[in-house]
């Protein structure tokens, strides 16, 4: 079966679709229903600082660089759309329906398409990954860059050594711009809970 054909294109769109609606109904439906937590109003006061100052700190001045990468995105949908408890938490619900369906996909390449659907399945209905899925916070992005570093190692690791027969000089620039690639996305990663400067 060619990888484009149509019964290729609805054997993946279907159970996408599906794990998609679960995911977001669980994520979104009245997302901005509760009042902040201490943690998402200091996501949201950072990001209104930011946006005021273009510095990542508390309204006194403190600096508060851990999560900055989310706290970018914060600040960015509310020069956008104004500020809400449902737009703080906009990017971890989305993030979350992104997990999903990488979930999805590896489960589905390294294994099945039924044990990716069921991974993805209870990733979605997980009561811990929906909570995540709904507080303004990096956890949800750090997930997806984890998943993003799993995947670049299994490529580095099996389709450039396991897989090949060309010799083992050939395959150093493909080895070298994967091991680039997982690297960035460790750094990246790392800099979504972890920054210093």
């Amino acid at each position: 079966m060619s990888p484009y054909s149509n019964s290729h294109r609805v054997s993946w769109f279907v159970p996408v679709l599906f794990l998609m609606l679960i995911a977001a109904g669980l994520r979104l439906y009245d997302l901005g229903h509760l009042s902040f937590y201490y943690d998402e109003a200091e996501n949201a006061l950072v990001a209104r600082t930011y946006l005021e100052t273009g510095s990542f700190s508390l309204p006194s001045g403190h600096p508060a660089r851990n999560g900055m990468t989310y706290k970018w995105m914060t600040a960015q949908l509310f020069d956008h759309f104004g500020e809400s408890e449902t737009l703080n938490r906009v990017p971890s619900a989305v993030i979350g329906l992104l997990i999903t369906v990488s979930v999805y996909a590896l489960g589905r390449v390294w294994f099945s398409p039924i044990v990716g659907f069921l991974a993805a399945f209870l990733y979605a209905v997980w009561p811990w990954s929906v909570t995540w899925g709904r507080i303004g916070r990096f956890y949800n992005l750090q997930q997806l860059f984890f998943v993003g570093i799993v995947y670049f190692t299994w490529r580095l690791l099996d389709r450039h050594l396991a897989n090949s027969s060309e010799p083992f000089k050939k395959l150093i620039p493909k080895i070298l711009s994967s091991a680039f690639a997982l690297t960035c996305l460790v750094l990246v990663s790392l800099l979504t809970s972890f920054t210093t400067f």
